[in-house]
């Protein structure tokens, strides 16, 4: 199970106390080694740090040192009267969702809990979906604490830890700290929790008996929590005192006005990076410069994208429209917003008769499936699906991930989707095999510009003009490129795997071979309101609430986690690329392009978690390496109330 730990009451100095606190994480880590957690409670604030690490290198962490440094500093608010924490053996819910972590932070206080609880004021808990990262999910802890919550509504703290133990099944130890700070609370159904006085004031806890003796010394003079019952330790004037389980229930009604502290969680962000005054790109992002007023080169020689117009679009469009009804369009077909969107105006507002395409080529999501059937079905559409080795494709991008953390390299991201170019492919062969003349791909838009992909890989390029495809970037670009890609494989021999042809084959499709494609939105403006507006109430289509506000890729598999990577090591995603290009097409504004991102750049653990499960890696093992990852920037502590 877990190891639980801490100080009670602030009589030591700080650096005692971290030198302590780092002690008991060391010795506590034979209980749990995945993740850790502390939190440092002060008479008018908790402040929370958890990080999935193992905890003895959490112990030495830049983020650590940052966190005690603080404190060393005197920056904090109030008088430090307890510090606790959690080694972590996870067994419901992931550690690489922080939220399962502990500390765990609940309406009136800050608690640990070390235990499996199998049932809670008779509802069975949720133990058997531990890899579970939708929102709802709750592990056996967020239930137990739930409960307690409730009853610290009108019960004080001893009463309340009684009657919630009176109330489950399974076994737990807790530690227990309301937001008024006076009190704290240990509580055992088991006996795995031990206490030490070292003076008036000063107490440790920790899971087992040798902690402490190891901590403290073996004169120390260790008491144990029987079973089923806990201890109140007053936090303001000193003292402990014990209550039983089984003791008659009686009530103590609490002031509804209780004064309760803030709970606040460290965390490290790269909000202070120094960003483009006029879009938010930051000085992390490849080949960036900002001139005297702090605006970047990419705004300084952005031009707005000039589409044909819908009239253009007709003009072109006539060239193949049948007069019999018969097909004469091949429409890619991904599921996403636009793909659907693009469909449904080329047969019902531009009158064509398009057959659809998609190539599902093992990262499709489940919720793009039903978009295409819902879409092909309500317009009465043929949709031809060519799939490949879907088990051999998804091992490629296994290898190559597991080549690219040998040597992580941001240029070599988009190795991982290389897979899926053979979209491109098949626009071209659809076309001949059913005789018709027009693909028509339904993007073009200039938002989705991406130029830190080439420029990760070493390669300056020059600005794009109207979002042409890659065949149109200069040559220097294309030769370039493949060098870099190519001194990449040298460096890491991990690439050179099955998986090499296919992503040459790619390389081909994308830079080298002309797509004589239709872009859709090279002729119509992209207006998002109006693509949803549509989608919504003609087609019935399904938005994926995981992916957040912003649907941009939500249909490709790999998208979360790509961004996970480029967010962690960079301070940056592509969405923050995607609000920059809205922010320099005038559709929105820079504080809403702010706020926008910062929701878009929330972990998607359920995405990534669906990626990691397809290709045949473990979740938590990735997510930990991601999180070792070495960073273009240094993280700044801050801390968020929660």
């Amino acid at each position: 199970m877990c190891g639980i730990f801490g100080q009670i009451g602030g009589a030591s100095s700080i650096e005692e106390t971290r030198e302590n606190i780092t002690r008991l994480f060391e010795l506590s880590s034979e209980r749990g080694n995945t993740s850790a957690g502390l939190a440092v409670v002060t008479s008018k604030k908790h402040y929370l740090l958890k990080k999935f690490e193992v905890p003895k290198k959490f112990v030495k962490s830049y983020e650590y040192d940052e966190f005690w440094s603080f404190f060393e500093e005197g920056k904090f608010d109030g008088e430090i009267k307890a510090v606790i924490g959690q080694c972590r053996l996870p067994t419901a819910g992931s550690p690489a969702d922080n939220k399962f972590n502990q500390p765990i932070v609940s309406k009136n206080f800050t608690g640990l809990l070390n235990g499996i609880i199998t049932e809670v004021n008779g509802e069975r808990t949720s133990s058997d979906e531990w890899h579970s990262h939708t929102e709802e999910f709750k592990n056996d802890s967020f239930s137990f604490f739930d409960a307690l919550a409730e009853r610290l509504e009108v019960e004080s703290l001893d009463f309340a830890v009684r009657n919630t133990f009176k109330a489950i099944k399974g076994s737990a130890s807790i530690c227990i700290v309301p937001n008024d700070s006076t009190q704290l609370a240990l509580g055992t159904n088991t006996g795995s929790l031990f206490f030490t006085q070292t003076n008036d004031r000063l107490f440790y806890f920790a899971s087992e008996e040798k902690f402490l003796n190891e901590l403290l010394g073996d004169g120390a003079l260790v008491h144990s929590v029987p079973p089923k019952e806990g201890v109140v330790f007053d936090l303001s004037h000193g003292g402990a005192r014990k209550f039983s389980f089984t003791q008659l229930e009686t009530k103590t009604l609490l002031e509804s006005s209780q004064d309760h502290g803030k709970t606040v969680l460290a965390h490290f962000s790269s909000e202070h990076l120094k960003k483009c005054k006029k879009c938010i790109l930051p000085e992390t992002y490849p080949y960036i410069e900002f001139d005297d007023e702090g605006v970047c080169n990419y705004c300084n020689h952005y031009l707005k994208q000039k589409v044909h117009g819908e009239e253009k679009l007709l003009e072109y469009l006539d060239q193949f429209r049948s007069s019999d009804g018969s097909p004469d369009c091949i429409v890619g077909l991904s599921g996403g917003r636009d793909s659907c969107y693009g469909l449904y105006v080329l047969k019902e507002k531009y009158g064509m008769n398009p057959i659809a395409y998609t190539f599902d080529w093992g990262l499709t999501t489940d919720i793009s499936r039903r978009n295409q059937a819902l879409v092909c079905g309500k317009l009465g559409v043929e949709h031809i699906i060519r799939a490949p080795d879907i088990i051999r494709k998804r091992s490629y991008v296994r290898k190559n991930v597991e080549a690219w953390f040998k040597r992580p390299h941001l240029g070599m991201i988009p190795l991982f989707q290389a897979g899926d170019k053979e979209f491109y492919l098949y626009g071209r062969k659809l076309r001949k095999e059913r005789n018709i003349d027009l693909t028509v791909l339904c993007s073009g838009y200039q938002l989705e510009q991406r130029e830190f992909m080439i420029g990760f890989a070493g390669v300056k390029q020059p600005p794009v003009r109207n979002n042409h495809d890659f065949y149109y970037h200069p040559m220097s670009t294309k030769v370039k490129l493949a060098t870099s890609y190519m001194l990449q494989y040298l460096l890491n021999p991990g690439y050179l795997n099955e998986s090499l042809y296919e992503s040459l084959r790619s390389f081909v499709l994308s830079f080298l071979q002309k797509s004589n494609f239709l872009y859709l939105f090279h002729y119509l403006p992209w207006e998002e309101n109006h693509i949803e507006k549509v989608l919504r109430e003609n087609l019935d289509w399904e938005s994926d609430a995981k992916f957040g506000t912003n649907q941009w890729r939500m249909g490709d598999g790999q998208t979360a986690f790509n961004n996970y990577l480029y967010y962690t090591m960079t301070g940056f995603s592509e969405f923050d690329v995607f609000r920059s290009n809205q922010i320099r097409e005038g559709l929105i504004d820079r504080p809403t392009a702010l706020k926008l991102v910062a929701e878009d750049n929330v972990p998607k653990f359920d995405s990534i978690s669906y990626f990691c499960q397809a290709i045949g890696l473990s979740f938590d093992e990735v997510l930990s390496k991601v999180n070792q990852l070495p960073k273009k920037y240094i993280p700044e502590l801050q801390f968020e109330d929660v």
